[in-house]
């Protein structure tokens, strides 16, 4: 269902407790106060529309920028702008109590389809796999966008900040305050959210964390840089395939997403250090069988969790024939357009929507995650 037509001006937003501010425009980066070693970000601009009749109710959602300072202060000169949107049933009778944290696969900003289309900002990425699904289902949802800040403790700092922010948001909205607060976080915005799970903050309750970076950054690097030096021989030998296959670390089943690895792979990234796994808080992980982007490091980071005696927190939950994107997924269409930019082909493009898609495993981990939370509390 399409928002309804601008609401009016969105008012004064909380930004923290006893801090109110008004409205301004544009821009958004990270500050320290005083001696409170915590991140805090300000709302700047913003609007507010209606979602009527949706499964729970009606719903609003408010849609602006984050700035690392008040309105009326500079900002240091290339701060990015930072937008976000908070959804959130209009009535407390509608809503479960819980306000999840949506962290993205990219880094953010606008992302243009194969024709050059407009596909929206970096923090609706995660809607069509469960953004929309959570509202629907009485939950608050709130993302942003993370550009220039990697899957890294910094991009965890930055989550955390702004789900103080959003929690700020939804008590004088819904007078009272969330039960819980679930992190969800895919891709790069999975890695940061390892950080989140063996965080000593009180901020989340709990993780979902879908296709996940950062289960075992070493041998991540390791694995690119023996399948870049590969690539070229498993196309003209059996045994190059074979070689090849054995470094991805899922045998042949992803092949048809291998050209897309190799031309991704080929601007390697910086190695971070390895998430802690002592969690403080219970994780359920989603990952495709044929997802050789990380379901290597998945296994890697779960037996690292059992070794540490900490199995009893994790779940992970493999979708089998899944990849990190499906049909219908709003990443799909990015993704083959990044592709088209790399040189791939039309089949290898092709290919990145295909196999299943991961929505509905998803939506049972934070289902299933909001009801043990909210079960373990009673």
């Amino acid at each position: 269902m399409r928002p309804s037509a601008f609401r009016g001006t969105p008012g004064l937003f909380r930004v923290r407790r006893g801090s109110l501010l008004a409205p301004a425009v544009l821009l958004g980066a990270l500050v320290s106060l005083s001696c409170d070693a915590r991140l805090y970000l300000y709302i700047h601009g913003g609007r507010e529309t209606l979602l009527p009749g949706r499964a729970y109710g009606d719903a609003l959602v408010t849609q602006g920028f984050l700035a690392s300072v008040p309105p009326g202060r500079g900002l240091p000169p290339g701060e990015p702008p930072r937008r976000f949107v908070l959804r959130h049933p209009l009535r407390p009778p509608d809503w479960n109590g819980t306000l999840v944290i949506g962290a993205h696969r990219g880094l953010g900003g606008i992302r243009r389809g194969l024709e050059g289309a407009d596909l929206g900002s970096g923090e609706t990425e995660l809607d069509d796999l469960i953004g929309w699904w959570a509202l629907d289902h009485g939950f608050a949802w709130a993302s942003f966008d993370r550009a220039g800040v990697g899957a890294g403790p910094d991009g965890y700092r930055l989550t955390e900040a702004f789900a103080r922010l959003m929690f700020d948001q939804i008590r004088p909205r819904l007078a009272m305050d969330p039960d819980r607060t679930i992190l969800l976080g895919y891709g790069e915005g999975g890695g940061l959210a390892r950080y989140g799970a063996a965080a000593p903050d009180e901020t989340f309750a709990g993780v979902v964390l879908v296709a996940a970076t950062l289960g075992d950054p070493e041998g991540a690097s390791r694995r690119r840089n023996a399948r870049l030096a590969l690539a070229a021989d498993r196309e003209t030998s059996d045994a190059g395939l074979a070689a090849y296959a054995s470094a991805a670390g899922i045998g042949l089943e992803g092949s048809r997403f291998w050209p897309f690895y190799d031309a991704v792979a080929a601007a390697p990234s910086p190695v971070l250090p390895a998430p802690p796994v002592a969690l403080e808080r219970p994780v359920i992980e989603v990952v495709g069988t044929l997802d050789d982007f990380v379901l290597p490091e998945v296994l890697s980071y779960r037996d690292r969790i059992q070794a540490a005696g900490m199995a009893g927190v994790h779940e992970l939950r493999l979708v089998p024939g899944a990849w990190g994107v499906g049909p219908g997924d709003d990443a799909v269409e990015e993704l083959q357009a990044w592709a088209a930019e790399l040189g791939l082909s039309e089949p290898d493009r092709a290919a990145l929507g295909s196999g299943r898609s991961l929505a509905p495993e998803v939506q049972r981990a934070l289902t299933d995650l909001q009801a043990r939370l909210r079960d373990s509390a009673r």
